[in-house]
């Protein structure tokens, strides 16, 4: 055999063993912000569970307020619609902006139905509507963490598939850029579930 000959071989071998190796870590990468999608889908559900059991601790004190009670338990399904939706394809951007208007407008109804809950002074001395309250105040501060963590995971996996020579592997395997998920353009900070209750 020829040296140019070994020589080729050679750098054909390294060629494989580069592009098997950062192949598998397009893999790792893109299965490490699947993952983190899990956990924020595991505290969103646990929110939604939490929903029916604070309306029907409050639906009698709250009989005024029928229209907010409403508005919170469809914001809930629209919001539990949409994760669903998004739990089939974590990395799809229309689903992901779906869910993020879906969770927003679960926010801000929940937001004035604890401003109600808050002005009640009924209410403000039920033990059980204080607790689910702050189960739910500690389940939105889990969702935030789960949130930048998929942020995170997705930017490390973003930058990997976009670096040169690596996107050349990411581009003929089909790796494409993930989207993050974040709140629609214009949408305020998450009102703080905490009340004085």
């Amino acid at each position: 055999m020829s040296v140019g000959l070994l020589t080729g071989l050679w750098l054909v071998t390294v060629l494989l063993v580069w592009a098997t190796v950062t192949y598998n870590r397009f893999v790792a990468l893109r299965n490490g912000h699947r993952t983190a999608f899990a956990q924020i889908d595991v505290q969103i559900q646990k929110r939604h569970e939490l929903i029916p059991s604070l309306l029907g601790a409050v639906r009698a004190g709250l009989s005024q307020e029928r229209e907010t009670l409403q508005w919170v338990a469809a914001a809930r399904q629209r919001a539990s619609d949409a994760r669903m939706a998004a739990i089939q394809e974590p990395c799809h951007p229309f689903l992901l902006r779906q869910l993020d208007a879906a969770d927003l407008d679960l926010s801000r109804s929940m937001a004035d139905l604890l401003a109600v809950l808050a002005a009640d002074p009924k209410l403000q001395g039920d033990g059980s509507v204080a607790e689910l309250i702050a189960t739910l105040t500690g389940t939105e501060s889990r969702i935030g963490s789960a949130r930048q963590a998929f942020n995170e995971a997705v930017s490390d996996y973003n930058t990997a598939v976009a670096q040169f020579p690596a996107s050349v592997v990411a581009t003929l395997c089909g790796f494409r850029s993930a989207p993050w998920l974040r709140a629609p353009v214009g949408a305020p900070e998450r009102v703080p579930m905490a009340v004085a209750l």
